[in-house]
């Protein structure tokens, strides 16, 4: 049985504009590369840290048919994936404002603002509360008796989340989606 061992000297960072992540491994047990290439593939992330799986390597240290042994190198490079697109519902478009510099040449400025999104909120004994980084969240509140305390408190009895701005992409601005 092929296993795949991190190295105890692995995970070298870079970080920066590009960052990535380099995870180096031992793979051991099998002599064919196409077996190798798949246990690697299959028994690590696609993804680490927001970065994505870019490239692999296999190198072999040792093969040996006959016995049906064999011992590989393996390198895991990750990167910064190219041209993501932040969750519907984090950036909110404020403006743009520009001048015109010459016969055909515009400088505009388009400016945003971004606030992330949140799942498995609570409040109180509610759970569960979804709110997209642009919604606002609220809450009704009752009274209650606080047995303990020997007081009235207010216990939160709903929560609201609304919609203030619609949903859309940035495609009419020219400057992709």
């Amino acid at each position: 049985m092929a296993t795949l061992t991190e190295k105890i000297d692995s995970r070298e960072w870079t970080t920066g504009e590009k960052p990535t992540v380099t995870m180096h491994y031992t793979l051991d047990g099998t002599p064919d590369d196409l077996t190798a290439k798949m246990l690697l593939l299959n028994s690590t992330p696609t993804e680490y840290d927001g970065l994505v799986r870019d490239e692999c390597t296999l190198e072999p240290i040792f093969v040996d048919t006959t016995t049906g042994q064999g011992k590989w190198e393996c390198t895991v490079r990750y990167v910064a994936p190219e041209n993501t697109q932040p969750p519907v519902g984090e950036v909110l478009f404020l403006g743009a404002s520009g001048s015109k510099r010459g016969s055909d040449d515009w400088e505009i400025t388009f400016r945003f603002a971004a606030s992330p999104n949140k799942t498995g909120l609570t409040v109180g004994d509610i759970v569960n509360i979804n709110k997209k980084g642009w919604e606002y969240m609220w809450v009704r509140y009752a009274d209650a008796e606080d047995a303990v305390a020997k007081a009235i408190v207010k216990k939160p009895v709903a929560v609201y989340v609304e919609k203030v701005y619609e949903d859309g992409d940035f495609s009419g601005l020219g400057i992709g989606t």
